[in-house]
This record gives structure tokens, C-alpha cells and sequence, in this order.
């Protein structure tokens, strides 16, 4: 599911000085900035540099979502790289209710870029354009409960973008068990693409199950649980993946606006099963480090 996120929306770092007006007053309400890197048993390794993801407040009706990452792809037994950008812009309508529930329009803009680092020749480019519907029911202040409609048409350059046009409704559940337990589940459904000039229908969940302990003011330990399956109707294509990661986790102040962060994780268990593809998956445990900045 290449457009697919998990609704933590994204902010750009071109044009945060929207000028305000009498009419509102522009805020940038939240910044992350970080570099996180992955390593594999066999050599291959990865980083993730997440150059600007945040929010900017327009008014009381709109807000503007960024999310720009750089990655490189290595591995130390061959020669080949790559390396690329993926990029997010989304401008989000607050559109009034729905029976009990606040209706939620995104228009959204996707930029993704990649290229063999020796071979410039397979570079590819990527677009889509993507209009969204969210709608988030009102549940106990522990829990949410949200469904988001999806309507996507796209371009693509180098034939790298898979799923031209489509649509799909997706579910989300999750919240706080107690003070140490938290979940959060996702069900795909309907995910109808073109693909190859054919369309075919897909179902899919991603599930996560989250323990975290405070150790101290600084350093809290988690424990992080994910389940995620695919199947493809009408082929043999079926994915499985699951992992059970802790994580050591710090953080801290700077001033009364700013914090800084350093993370690293480790999938103690992991499994992996792909049926009816050509695609490979990497069954090494996966180590992952991260350090950055928020406010």
C-alpha cells in the first residue's frame, strides 16, 4: 500500500512563513526533525533522515500537513545503492459533522524520488494526488474509533508508480488500556487499484500493541508489538509480518519550547512470509537507532 499512512499527518519546511492576516493568525504547532538508521544482520543498512515533518495552523478551518525524508539504501556486498527522497504535502479542511462524528477533507500531494547511486539511468519519479474523508467518532477520552475514504489519481514517470487511480475505506481503533498499555489497529479494506491496466481487490491490518515504563525523568523503556497481513484477492499474493521490538527510549528539554530525543529498538522476535511474489524480505533482526529534535 504505497500512499498508505497511518493518520500521523505531516508538515513542509518551504513556506512555513504563511503571512498572517486580520482574518487569522498562522502557527506552526508542531516540528520533528530526525535521523534514523537501520542495520541488518547480512550488511544492508539503512537511513532515514526526516528533514521536516509537522503541522502549520492556517486558521481555525485549515491546516497545512509537511513530511520531507531523504534515504539512502546500502548494502556492503555489492556495489549498488540507492538513495532518494519521499515527500508528503497535505492541506487538511475541518467540514463540520457528520451525525456524532467531526468530518475531516485532506487534499493531498505525494513527491517520491529514487535513483541507483551508480547508475543514474534508473532513476524514477513518482506523483499522486490524493483526496481523502476522515471521519472521527466521538468514544470515551481513553479510545477512538475513526474511517477514512480514499479517492487517488496519479502520474508517474519511469512506470514507478503502481497504483495509478483507485479508492478504499480503512478502519482505525485504538487507545489507552491503562497507564502502561496502549493499541492501536487498522483494517484496509477495499483497497481497489489499478494495476496494469487491471483493478483487483485487496484486504489488509496493521496492529500494534504498545507497553511503556518511565524509568526515570528522562529515559522510559517500550516494548513495541506489530502485526501486519495482506492478501490479494484473485492471486496467491499473501504477506505476514510480525515483530516484537523493545526500545530504549531518552529525552529531554531544551528551554521551555524544544526537546531532543535518542532512541534504540531491537526486534528481539521477528517473522516474515511472502507467497505469490517475487519480492524478497529481509529475515534478519533488525537493529534501529534514531536521534532528533521536536517542538
Amino acid at each position: 500500500m504505497k500512499t498508505k499512512t497511518f493518520r500521523k499527518l505531516s508538515p513542509l519546511f518551504l513556506g512555513l512563513s504563511l503571512a498572517s492576516t486580520s482574518a487569522f493568525a498562522g502557527e506552526l504547532t508542531y516540528f520533528k526533525s530526525e535521523v534514523k538508521w537501520n542495520g541488518y544482520e547480512e550488511g544492508y543498512q539503512k537511513v532515514e533522515g526526516t528533514v521536516a515533518l509537522g503541522s502549520y495552523k492556517i486558521n481555525d478551518t485549515f491546516k497545512f500537513n509537511f513530511d520531507v525524508d531523504r534515504d539512502y539504501v546500502v548494502h556492503t556486498s555489492e556495489s549498488a545503492a540507492k538513495e532518494g527522497w519521499d515527500t508528503s504535502f497535505t492541506l487538511s479542511q475541518k467540514a463540520g459533522k457528520v451525525a456524532n462524528a467531526d468530518l475531516q477533507l485532506n487534499y493531498k500531494i505525494n513527491y517520491d524520488q529514487s535513483q541507483e547511486v551508480h547508475n543514474d539511468a534508473n532513476s524514477t519519479y513518482s506523483v499522486a494526488y490524493i483526496g481523502q474523508a476522515i471521519l472521527d467518532f466521538d468514544l470515551d477520552s481513553d479510545y477512538y474509533f475513526s474511517v477514512e475514504f480514499w479517492a487517488q489519481g496519479g502520474v508517474t514517470d519511469g512506470g514507478d508508480l503502481q497504483d495509478d487511480s483507485g479508492a478504499e475505506t480503512n478502519f482505525y481503533f485504538g487507545g489507552d488500556i491503562s497507564d502502561n498499555w496502549s493499541f492501536d489497529l487498522a483494517w484496509y479494506d477495499f483497497y481497489y487499484y489499478n494495476e496494469n491496466e487491471e483493478y483487483k481487490l485487496q484486504l489488509g491490518t496493521e496492529n500494534y500493541l504498545n507497553y511503556s515504563l518511565p524509568l526515570t525523568d528522562n529515559f522510559s523503556f517500550m516494548v513495541e508489538s506489530y502485526f501486519e497481513a495482506y492478501y490479494m484477492f484473485g492471486t496467491e499474493a499473501k504477506q505476514l509480518y510480525s515483530h516484537i521490538k523493545p526500545i530504549l527510549k531518552y529525552q529531554t528539554k531544551v528551554g521551555e519550547k524544544y526537546s531532543v530525543h535518542a532512541t534504540i529498538g531491537f526486534d528481539a522476535v521477528k517473522f516474515t512470509k511472502l507467497s505469490g511474489s517475487d519480492a524478497e524480505l529481509n529475515e534478519d533482526n533488525e537493529l534501529e537507532v534514531a536521534v532528533g529534535f521536536s517542538f
